[in-house]
C-alpha cells in the first residue's frame, strides 16, 4: 500500500484544530481521499516557507492540500498539476452591526481601520495601506481579528467564511452578532497541488475527487463541522 503525506499550512479552524490529536477538516480530508489497501494519505502541518522550499528544490514527496494557483504564482496552471476544487471559500469583510460595513470597491475601504493576520496578503488592501488611505492592524490569527472587531480596536476585519462559521457555531456564539458584507474581499477554490511529473498520483486524486463516494462522504464531513461550500 502507498503512503502519501498531505501537507497543509493553514493552522486555523476548521482545517487544523489539534495537530497532536489529528483533529480538523484536513485530517478528515486525508481519510476520505484514501482507498483502503491501495493508497493512504496522512495530513502533515508544515509552515508555508517550508512548503516553498520543497517546491523550489523539487523535493515534494506528497501533495499540498487546500491551496490555489493564485497563491503560488501559477495563474496559467503550467508549473504544477492542480486538482479540481474540493471546497469553495470566501474571505469576508466583518464589522460591528452598529457600524456595519458594506464593501463596494476599493474606494469604500478608504479611511477604515482593518484587522488582518500578520503575513497574510490582502490584494484589495495593500496599496491603500501603502498610500496611507487606510490603516491595518495585524494580529496572530483570524480568531484574534474577530476579537479586535468586538473590542472596537478596528472597524473591519477579513476572515475566511469557513473559519467564521466554525467559530461562531462551535466556540464563540457572540460572533453571530457580527455583520458580514454582502460582497466579499475574495472568493476562491481550495484545491490540491501535485508535482506534474507524478502523473499517476494526479490521476488518482482527480478521479477520486470527482467520484460520488468522495462527494457523499466529504459532504458529511463538512456538515459535521457546520461549514458549507461558498460558491
Amino acid at each position: 500500500m502507498q503512503l502519501v503525506p498531505a501537507y497543509a499550512y493553514h493552522l486555523k479552524p476548521p482545517f487544523i484544530l489539534d495537530i497532536t490529536a489529528e483533529k480538523g477538516l484536513y485530517f478528515d480530508l486525508s481519510t476520505v481521499l484514501s482507498t483502503p489497501g491501495k493508497i493512504e494519505f496522512y495530513t502533515v502541518f508544515v509552515p508555508r516557507k517550508r512548503i516553498e522550499r520543497m517546491l523550489e528544490s523539487k523535493k515534494l514527496d506528497g501533495i499540498i492540500i487546500g491551496v490555489n494557483p493564485t497563491w503560488f504564482g501559477d495563474l496559467n496552471e503550467n508549473k504544477y498539476h492542480w486538482s479540481p476544487a474540493f471546497f469553495h471559500d470566501r474571505d469576508e469583510f466583518i464589522s460591528l452591526p452598529k457600524n456595519h460595513f458594506e464593501y463596494v470597491d476599493d474606494e469604500s475601504l478608504q479611511g477604515h481601520i482593518l484587522a488582518g493576520v500578520r503575513g497574510f496578503y490582502y490584494h484589495h488592501v495593500e496599496s491603500l495601506v501603502r498610500n496611507n488611505n487606510m490603516q491595518r492592524i495585524d494580529t496572530i490569527g483570524e480568531h484574534e481579528v474577530l476579537q479586535l472587531i468586538l473590542r472596537e480596536r478596528a472597524d473591519i476585519g477579513i476572515v475566511s467564511r469557513s473559519t467564521f462559521d466554525y467559530l461562531r457555531t462551535h466556540e464563540h456564539p457572540e460572533f453571530n452578532l457580527l455583520h458580514v458584507s454582502t460582497k466579499p474581499h475574495d472568493s476562491f477554490a481550495r484545491r490540491i497541488l501535485i508535482m506534474p511529473e507524478n502523473k499517476e498520483l494526479a490521476e488518482y486524486i482527480d478521479t477520486r475527487l470527482q467520484s460520488e463516494d468522495f462527494r457523499q462522504r466529504w459532504q458529511a464531513v463538512l456538515d459535521s463541522y457546520a461549514v458549507k461550500n461558498n460558491y
